[in-house]
């Protein structure tokens, strides 16, 4: 009898193993074998789940932005003030930094190999930038709009300049200026 698969747990424990390799060489540097090899499956099999590299890292990025923000929120469910909520979420991004600041780097990775072929890594880019900001604003609990994005560009820069000097930013420092602003606004 022929062996059935779950082709949805199979796709889904496939984006999940990527990570890992992704993660630790950098999307230029992986190739379709290196994943295959590394998942344990043959290349036809990941052909089958993926139309190449680009669509796997792709579904791989969907799916950990998705897995984030479900986190995300989690963490700021019992917040009740928008001051609790920063700091939750700050909480959050201080708990996972450096799986974020993986995933900032490899996005660029990704968007530098892909520049010029079409847009579609900069709309991805900014379809996944947008789930975060959004995210974030809809959950922050401020009639002002403008403070969510700010506490994401707030994030993102931050994690962006710890990259290059991680003593350069305290997280702590940033969300008490935001803690600040949203108090006076």
């Amino acid at each position: 009898m022929p062996k059935i698969i779950d082709h949805d747990v199979m796709r889904a424990e496939l984006i999940g193993g990527s990570y890992a390799l992704f993660a630790r060489d950098g999307f230029h540097a992986v190739t379709m074998r290196q994943l295959a090899k590394e998942l344990g499956v043959s290349t036809g099999t990941l052909y089958h789940y993926f139309e190449n590299k680009s669509d796997l890292f792709m579904q791989m990025f969907r799916h950990l932005v998705e897995r984030d923000i479900g986190d995300a929120l989690a963490k700021v469910a019992d917040a009740h003030t928008p001051i609790e909520r920063v700091r939750g979420f700050f909480e959050y991004v201080q708990e996972r930094e450096e799986h974020l600041r993986r995933m900032v780097v490899l996005f660029f990775d990704f968007q530098r190999q892909q520049s010029g072929q079409h847009d579609a890594p900069q709309d991805f880019l900014r379809v996944m930038i947008r789930a975060y900001r959004e995210t974030i604003t809809s959950n922050l609990g401020v009639s002002d709009m403008r403070l969510g994005h700010m506490a994401m560009s707030l994030i993102l820069g931050t994690l962006m300049q710890r990259l290059v000097d991680p003593e350069g930013a305290p997280l702590d420092e940033v969300r008490a200026f935001l803690e600040e602003t949203i108090q006076t606004a």
